[in-house]
């Protein structure tokens, strides 16, 4: 076992790896110390290998362990699988010199009613002093371009460490302001700076943004009360969603023109205040389509411009222009942006050990609103599926198989987009950790031979392969399958060699001439016991060489043996020593573990109760007695004594008996002893149960539960609950509660509470205590639906076909409906729907007079399942001379990169075929292919911005000689795309002690884009490929190196290697904190 990686800081930057020998659960421990605090442990937990590796994220346990806290921290993670472990030791630091992490506050407009809210998470700014004294100062920035005077701050200063920690989240900014006596209202951000020893650090700057509403939706709605008004919602870039609203009085109901333009002043009376700071808000969604709702109805308009002015938290003018959509008026009854396209981002080969790859799609029109999408395997399901966020997985056995995956849109099934994938399923190599051989020390005669068992760790090494060699071959050899030969007598070592990792283990021989022999027999007394036989050699043998003992053995003059006995639930017979100077015999037994006659369980009044007991020891290995309560007490030999309880209290004690011949202080049996409440609750109802919760699976038909009562009469027990109408038997007699409720049959869990009432014996009534029964849902079972045949060949004279030919069988465990989807003119089904297993029956309407024609028949289940069945109709005797072209795809929706696309086909009764293309692809060029049967259309990538339609005509002679036939194909190529691009700038420094950026990448067509850093930068929400508009942090580790670094940040369209964008960015070495 070993940890790789480092951990610089306690944070998402850091992480560990560790390489395991299996992948048997692994337990983590976390210990943590500083100068002044020993070694600790603060945090064990288990987890599972994959492959022989665990990823763990070291710096983000620390942060999470370490919370806010200021100082150099010193600990190890240590990692124990089974008798293996190691260890990683590390010296963190919770942040960097004068780093933060900028996650300033946003303030909007939730509602008229209420006054501007604060959302941010908490920032702080650490920072270490060298010498010197440090001063930290703040200062506002106000809305009209001036700001306030510098404020001191006051820091928390960590005197052992030399570490500042300073909370500069908004609110705390803005509550120093007002304790200042400034207006908060006016102020648009702060600068933070911290000045020590005559030096003056970095200024931060951080913006409080306000109102900032990049509009999705405008809505004119309807008269609400005596108001109407306009209701606008949008999305700030981190998906926090806010709303404003404005009021007006009147206006808005006076009939529209096709072109309309209103304005309504503060002093028009149209308009009434709204809770807004003084701000101006521009909006401009030109050529968006939205509607306008009047009297119950709604039209289509486009929103040309929606400008308001507020001051001091009111609406001083508001302007807004439209024109309709539809010219005509007419009523639309939704506002959905059709979504026309879609297309997938990702990789085109799956070859690497993770055997998974992310897909995303695009969608045309970027705007569309239907975004709902479906995953699917179309072919190649044997080796790859996929989930409904775009992951595929691959499947053990793909071997440059090829899948071919879909995105379909929910909203519209006719659009979705392919791919066709190459995958092929990795292992990750596992390396050879060590061998051993099955024996380390042989004894064998001249002539005599045994073979060695090498055995290599761990057993899913990738390369197992090994090499033999003997170290004296005069005496003895080895050949690669581990037989040793022994040649003369004398002394050899038998080695083995791995030849991944050249790990060693050796096999000490002994070669004697021959000597006599004599046949050891071994008797155990004990039925099914085990016996072992060890060759025995001083300093070399071990257990592990022994041999399981299953008739006489034979063994050379002198050898020393050792025998034993064990078996399972008894005491080992112990080892005998034997020297083999002639034939022997030795007699092994197993000894019996001491056993009692007490039962798991007694109960014993509050006067206390002396309690017999025998214990059987027939091999006389010895027993005691050991109570963990000391008023229970086992000194004698033939009871255990009970004291009185003279407390209120029922108490629980418990007796075990002990063999240490077993092992130290080996438990055979235990006896739980409970004991009721003393004399001072002699009046006072109680009722114990054993258990007060069981949680029992859907299949337990019973539950028997365990009680005790004291003061109480007239027992009964009821059950309430989903359990209600369980039966319930209580036996005051056994002290049982048994519960018959019945399997549970339905999908959710049930809970029933059974409670126990009696009459009190004080004469205050009734008394009553209850337990829970949590009976688990049922398991749901899969529903199927088959229908077979799945494809009928039907002559063309309907006469011909016999219900036999036409009847289908259902195996289904749901309701299902059928319906003829294609063919309908010609076929028809007996039944449209049914319930469970079932036949169904397919009727011919017409012959064929015609070429040959398929009709399609759907099932579909009531989970949604499907099923098809095709039925195929032979071509009518007047069609010989018929002529037919067939494609193998009428319509190719292609990407705008695309530049070639072939089409198969093929034909009949026709001669002197050719291929023509019309329409925007004009110009493209076309090669058919008679004997391959392809066509092959050029039309080069679409660099325009909208998207264009082609046809491709083949035509041909008739051979019936009536002229020429001819049939088309369509190609349409999206519009081309525009890369996306950011607002890095071209060269960027980074501070030396760490450093970080926020950036955003603009994706308007969503064409895709991905990112590469060198390897000391990382982004923040780790996504570094993707598609659409996207905003990030960029941060740079601190650079402990010992010398500056400089690298590229650089940014592709997906798919490709032609950068777009790069940015140069570099770092000074750090040399103010020495790293621990």
């Amino acid at each position: 076992m070993e940890f790789t990686g480092s951990i610089q800081f306690a944070d998402e930057s850091s992480w560990l790896t560790l390489t395991t020998e299996s992948d048997d659960t692994v337990t983590i421990t976390v210990k943590f110390g500083s100068r002044i605090l020993a070694s600790q442990e603060v945090l064990s937990f288990d987890v599972a290998p994959n492959s022989g590796i665990v990823r763990l994220p070291a710096g983000e346990i620390l942060g999470a362990l370490m919370g806010n806290g200021i100082g150099m921290v010193t600990g190890s993670f240590t990692a124990t699988q089974g008798s293996s472990s190691c260890s990683y030791s590390f010296s963190v630091l919770p942040c960097r010199k004068f780093a933060y992490k900028s996650l300033a506050a946003t303030i909007f407009t939730t509602r008229p009613t209420k006054s501007p809210a604060y959302e941010g998470a908490e920032d702080r700014l650490y920072f270490y002093r060298t010498s010197g004294d440090v001063s930290t100062y703040v200062r506002f920035d106000y809305l009209d371009g001036g700001s306030s005077t510098s404020y001191k701050l006051s820091p928390t200063y960590y005197v052992s460490t030399k570490y500042y920690d300073l909370d500069i989240s908004t609110g705390t900014m803005l509550s120093t302001a007002a304790s200042k006596g400034l207006d908060t209202s006016k102020i648009t951000g702060f600068k933070i700076w911290i000045e020590y020893s005559g030096s003056k650090s970095e200024t931060y700057s951080f913006e409080i943004r306000r109102t900032r509403l990049p509009l999705k939706t405008y809505k004119f709605l309807g008269r609400r009360g005596t108001y109407e008004y306009i209701h606008a919602t949008g999305k700030f870039s981190r998906s926090i969603e806010s709303e404003t609203q404005v009021f007006v009085n009147s206006g808005i109901e006076q009939e529209l023109e096709n072109d309309y333009s209103m304005t309504f002043e503060q002093n028009s009376g149209h308009i009434d205040s709204i809770g807004m700071n003084g701000y101006w808000l521009e909006f401009l969604a030109a050529k968006e389509r939205y509607i306008i709702e009047k009297d119950g109805s709604e039209r289509a308009i486009v929103v040309d411009e929606f400008k308001t002015s507020l001051t001091d938290r009111t609406v001083s003018s508001m302007t807004f222009k439209w024109h309709y959509a539809n010219p005509n008026n007419t009523v639309i009854d939704k506002v959905d942006i059709d979504i026309t396209g879609l297309g997938i981002l990702g990789p085109s080969t799956v070859n690497d050990v993770s055997n998974t790859a992310q897909f995303q799609v695009t969608y045309s029109p970027s705007n569309t609103t239907q975004r709902s999408i479906t995953w699917s395997v179309v072919s190649g399901s044997d080796y790859a599926s996929i989930d409904e966020k775009g992951l595929l997985t691959v499947k053990g056995g793909a071997n440059g198989s090829t899948v071919k995956i879909r995105a379909t849109s929910k909203d519209n099934s006719s659009v979705y987009a392919e791919k066709s994938v190459t995958v092929t399923y990795k292992i990750a190599s596992v390396s050879v950790t060590g061998v051993s051989l099955s024996k380390s020390v042989l004894s064998l005669a001249v002539g005599e031979s045994e073979t060695l068992v090498a055995t290599v760790a761990p057993e899913r090494a990738t390369d197992r392969s090994v090499t033999w060699e003997s170290s004296n071959k005069n005496v003895a050899t080895v050949n690669q399958n581990g037989t040793v030969k022994a040649v003369a007598a004398g002394s050899a070592v038998i080695g083995v060699r791995t030849n991944d990792g050249g790990f060693t283990a050796r096999c000490n021989l002994t070669v004697a001439a021959v000597v006599n022999e004599y046949t050891l027999t071994v008797n155990c007394a004990t039925p099914g016991a085990t016996v072992k036989v060890l060759e025995y050699v001083a300093g070399q043998s071990s257990i592990a060489d022994a041999v399981t003992y299953t008739e006489p053995m034979t063994f050379r003059e002198n050898t020393t043996v050792k025998v034993w006995a064990y078996k399972n639930g008894m005491i080992d017979s112990g080892m005998q020593t034997i020297v083999m100077d002639s034939n022997k015999t030795a007699t092994v037994a197993c000894k019996t573990i001491p056993g009692w006659n007490l039962e798991s369980e007694m109960s014993a009044e509050a006067a206390g109760l002396s309690i017999p007991y025998e214990v059987s020891d027939p091999d006389s290995v010895g027993w005691r007695l050991e109570s963990d309560a000391d008023w229970i007490a086992v000194d004698s030999d033939v009871v255990i004594d009970v004291n009185t309880n003279t407390s209120s209290d029922s108490r629980t004690g418990h007796v075990s008996l002990i063999c240490d011949a077993v092992e130290t202080n080996y438990v055979v049996a235990t006896c739980t002893v409970m004991q009721a409440a003393g004399a001072s609750s002699e009046l006072t109802p109680s009722i114990s149960f054993l258990q007060d919760t069981f949680s029992v699976p859907a299949t337990t038909t019973s539950v028997t539960q365990l009680f005790s009562s004291e003061n109480l009469t007239g027992l009964t027990a009821t059950v309430t609950g989903a359990l209600e109408g369980a039966t319930v038997n209580l036996n005051e007699v056994s002290k049982t509660i048994v519960v018959n409720l019945g399997a549970n049959t339905a999908a959710t869990e049930r809970t029933g509470k059974v409670t126990v009432t009696g009459t009190r014996a004080d004469g205050q009534g009734t008394y009553s205590k209850s337990f829970t029964i949590e009976q688990s849902a049922a398991a749901v079972t899969e529903t199927y639906l088959r229908v077979t045949p799945t494809t009928i060949n039907a002559p063309a004279d309907r006469t011909r076909f016999t219900n036999a030919d036409g009847t289908l069988t259902i195996e289904a465990n749901q309701s299902w409906t059928a319906e003829v989807t294609s063919g309908d003119d010609w076929l028809d089904i007996d039944a449209v729907d049914g319930t469970g297993d079932g036949t169904n029956g397919i009727m011919l309407l017409e012959s064929n007079t015609g070429s040959e024609r398929t009709g399609t028949i759907l099932f579909t289940g009531a989970d949604g399942k499907t099923a098809t069945v095709t039925v195929i109709q032979a071509a009518g005797a007047s069609s010989e001379l018929d002529p037919s072209i067939s494609f193998l795809q009428d319509t190719f929706r292609v990407p705008a990169t695309t530049t070639s696309v072939t089409q198969f086909f093929s034909s009949k009764n026709l001669t002197g075929l050719t291929a023509t293309v019309t329409g925007a692809l004009e110009g493209a060029t076309v090669n058919l292919n008679e004997v391959s049967k392809t066509i092959v259309v050029n039309l080069g990538a679409n660099t325009a911005a909208t998207e264009r339609t082609g046809k491709v005509t083949v035509t041909g002679t008739r051979a019936d000689g009536q002229g020429t036939y001819s049939k088309s194909f369509t190609i349409e190529q999206s519009a081309a795309k525009t890369a996306a691009t950011w607002d890095l700038p071209a060269t960027l420094a980074f501070e030396a002690g760490g450093d970080g950026v926020v950036f955003n990448i603009t994706d308007k067509d969503s064409a895709g884009w991905r990112l590469t850093l060198p390897d000391w930068c990382f982004v923040s929400d780790g996504i570094t490929e993707g598609s659409g508009d996207h905003e990030t942090d960029l941060v740079a580790r601190a650079n402990y190196t010992g010398s500056a670094r400089t690298g590229h940040i650089t940014l592709y369209p997906a798919g490709s290697s032609t950068m777009t964008m790069r940015c140069e960015v570099s770092q000074e070495e750090d040399t103010t904190i020495e790293q621990g």
